[in-house]
């Protein structure tokens, strides 16, 4: 199912909560987007389509800190999304890769 993690982690949000989705494939994004209406947390998700390592740098000037980041894209990018996750946590926050 196509935003299961999101939905899963979106649910666990307080009230004041949001949760930003990347997604590279638009299609895939679609699927995510409609599943996370059916779950009824559209208002708690904002799904953005683009390369990741493109807008980490436009969102690490408006939502730091973050209280945690969910990997799970190109492995042999992870240096790369682990280096960002660094720049944008605070102490306490949580990193979870799939691998």
């Amino acid at each position: 199912m196509g935003g299961y993690s999101t939905i899963c982690l979106a649910r666990a949000l307080n009230e004041n909560g949001k949760l930003i989705s990347i997604e590279i494939d638009q299609k895939f994004a679609k699927v995510a987007a409609e599943n996370i209406s059916k779950a009824k947390l559209s208002d708690k998700v904002e799904i953005k389509v683009c390369d990741a390592l493109t807008i980490l740098p436009e969102l690490e000037k408006e939502i730091i800190p973050v209280d945690l980041f969910f990997i799970d894209a190109y492995k042999t990018q992870y240096t790369a999304y682990f280096d960002w996750a660094l720049k944008m946590a605070r102490k306490g926050t949580i990193l979870i890769q799939i691998m």
